[in-house]
């Protein structure tokens, strides 16, 4: 395996058109249990071999990687970097390399995080996620509240839409020229809370 020598985890992993594999995640900064975290993106070749791995944060936050995309001069990574003292959604550009060409947070109301991402044919970027939040860090289920983004290619902001959703997960362009998201969502089934996929 490729990482570090601390504990990690994988959140996304696509095929990338060179034939090789990008996976987004993050790794502890060190040994222990709430360890602080950052974010980990690492390529390899199609046949596993290593090309590089990067990481990504602020020294001592909880910093997290959760969603990639690929545009055509390099790789999308979406999640939360602390800004402003608490983690926010975030968006990070790297090259074909690795190397990265740009960084931005998208400061909102309490604990963010980018967790899905698409690019356009025109090269402009729609990501969805949430705000809102308590808890920092990776979580399964935000409680927050989702929104829907739409930047330029260099990430500045096109439109930013709240969502009727505690957090977007994934999203797609329709052929019509809209989007659906997919979201999770807490409901109550027969007096007890149960988590409900649905697409907005």
């Amino acid at each position: 395996g490729h990482g570090t020598d601390f504990e990690e985890h994988v959140h996304e992993g696509m095929q990338t058109q060179d034939g090789g594999y990008l996976a987004v995640g993050h790794t502890a900064e060190r040994d222990g249990e709430g360890s602080p975290t950052d974010i980990l993106v690492i390529h390899v070749a199609a046949d596993g071999t290593l090309n590089w791995s990067k990481t990504f944060g602020i020294s001592g936050k909880m910093d997290v990687g959760i969603a990639i995309a690929e545009a055509q001069d390099g790789y999308l990574i979406g999640g939360g970097l602390h800004d402003n003292g608490q983690q926010q959604p975030a968006l990070i550009k790297v090259g074909f390399d690795g190397t990265q060409q740009w960084s931005k947070t998208f400061p909102g109301e309490g604990v963010g995080a980018i967790r899905g991402i698409e690019v356009l044919q025109d090269g402009s970027i729609i990501t969805t996620g949430y705000t809102d939040e308590n808890m920092g860090g990776f979580i399964f289920i935000a409680e927050g509240r989702g929104f829907l983004m739409k930047t330029n290619g260099t990430g500045e902001v096109v439109w930013n839409r709240t969502l009727n959703i505690q957090q977007g997960t994934k999203l797609r362009a329709l052929n019509s020229g809209g989007f659906a998201v997919l979201s999770t969502d807490w409901v109550s089934v027969e007096g007890e809370d149960v988590t409900q996929i649905g697409i907005t």
